[in-house]
């Protein structure tokens, strides 16, 4: 039985709430709209002790165990698909920067696994100051794996989002290496270039052809490190000139 009161479980025998006090009734509408909600979901019944507890408690407030084994959330899964119908960027960001991610350990699991794949480290190491969704993605799964090291107690699982976590990280530090690598051994390569060609080019042909060689290899290096990926209002640009392009012909 559970109190019509405040809905905690009681002992079979029981003639009042332990928890509120409250006059056990048998068989009252109360108990069965309980019993209504935990079926349709808004509502869930410890699997350790039988507490009820609403659906996105992660710790049972009765017996303190973990709650687990539920479904995610179907709303991670509409926030993203929401996010991919939108085409302007500030509206993108400003969902992405708004949307309040669940207690549970499921939705918490759910928003880390997308968000992940969702960012884009090249995007970020090239344009994180003149576009935000990168960056505004890399703050929301930094504000998840906060959260997950508040609410989770096992250590399995919060090992499992912290390797997400430091992954996104690592690329993210590998791009922007790459791309100063690049930038830098470009320019050592094209000056070391120059002066092999100007000192040996006339006197020596082969040395002079190392110095061409080091002096294209050192161009490619340089544009590939300068080179970035376009902003989505870039992109967007790029559609509206060609559309009037087109009109105007």
């Amino acid at each position: 039985m559970y109190c019509s009161n405040c809905g905690k479980k009681l002992a079979d025998d029981a003639k009042f709430c332990d928890g509120c006090g409250a006059k056990v009734i048998a068989d009252t509408p109360a108990i069965n709209k309980i019993e209504k909600e935990i079926k349709d979901g808004k509502v869930f019944k410890c699997p350790y002790c039988g507490e009820i507890l609403p659906y996105d408690a992660v710790r049972c407030s009765s017996c303190g165990n973990e709650i687990r084994g539920r479904e995610a959330n179907k709303t991670v899964q509409s926030f993203f698909d929401k996010l991919e119908k939108i085409d302007d960027i500030d509206k993108k960001i400003e969902l992405i920067k708004g949307y309040p991610i669940s207690n549970t350990r499921e939705d918490i699991f759910e928003f880390m696994l997308l968000a992940s794949t969702s960012f884009d480290a090249k995007y970020y190491a090239t344009n994180k100051r003149k576009d935000n969704v990168a960056s505004a993605w890399l703050a929301k799964i930094d504000s998840c794996y906060e959260k997950a090291k508040i609410m989770f107690d096992d250590k399995k699982d919060l090992a499992q989002i912290e390797l997400i976590y430091q992954k996104v990280h690592k690329d993210s530090k590998e791009a922007t290496r790459l791309k100063w690598i690049l930038i830098i051994g470009g320019a050592v390569l094209i000056t070391a270039g120059l002066v092999i060609v100007s000192a040996f080019s006339k006197d020596n042909t082969a040395i002079g052809a190392i110095g061409l060689v080091l002096l294209a290899v050192g161009i490619l290096g340089l544009i590939f490190g300068l080179r970035r990926k376009k902003t989505n209002k870039e992109i967007e640009q790029e559609k509206i000139e060609k559309e009037k392009k087109k009109n105007n012909k």
